[in-house]
């Protein structure tokens, strides 16, 4: 349990060390799997990476150890990076991998909370499945499948009356031509 000089208990204590811990660490484990598979690393990557950190830790602030939030780090870099490696392969309209870093890393970091939790950390929250406590983790993963259907229903929802008033998808020869150029009469980049 994190106390202050008064020795009042301080949950913020668990968010201000475990948040900068873990996105330094998932960018380098983002990099690291096409660094193994000798594909190229680029600062798109790092970038994605750094945000799937802390897009896994924000649930798990507050909940789990500096020591689980650079393993949380580590495990999102890697899971993330299969996500978008599948997208690609499944020819998903996904350009910058929201679903893969947000959706999978979300879900990832809710169930390592359920994994990692302690009231070390936090005495108001919950031990996790490695405190002895696995039915945190079911509690997690009954969660995270309420949010995804939730996030699937209302996604679908809106995207079904946007489509009513305008088109969502443009002709597939105006997206190969190019937006800027359809939309705006210009084009955005020369060659």
């Amino acid at each position: 349990m994190r106390t202050d000089a008064a020795g009042v208990t301080n949950p913020a204590a668990g968010v201000m060390a475990t948040r900068p811990a873990t996105a330094p660490i998932a960018a380098p484990s983002t990099e690291g799997v096409p660094l193994c598979s000798q594909l190229m690393v680029t600062q798109v990557m790092a970038a994605i990476g750094a945000v799937a950190g802390l897009v896994a830790i924000t649930p798990a602030a507050g909940f789990v150890t500096p020591a689980a939030s650079v393993l949380i780090g580590l495990g999102v870099g890697v899971v993330c990076y299969g996500a978008a490696q599948l997208r690609l392969r499944a020819r998903v309209d996904d350009a910058l991998d929201v679903f893969a870093v947000h959706g999978v890393g979300g879900a990832f970091g809710a169930l390592a909370t359920g994994v990692f939790a302690t009231t070390a950390v936090n005495a108001a929250g919950f031990e996790g499945l490695l405190n002895g406590n696995p039915g945190q983790l079911v509690t997690q993963l009954i969660g995270v499948a309420a949010v995804g259907l939730y996030s699937a229903i209302a996604t679908g929802t809106i995207l079904f009356l946007v489509n009513l008033v305008t088109p969502i998808r443009v002709a597939g020869d105006v997206e190969e031509t190019g937006l800027d150029l359809a939309q705006h009469g210009e084009i955005a980049y020369q060659p």
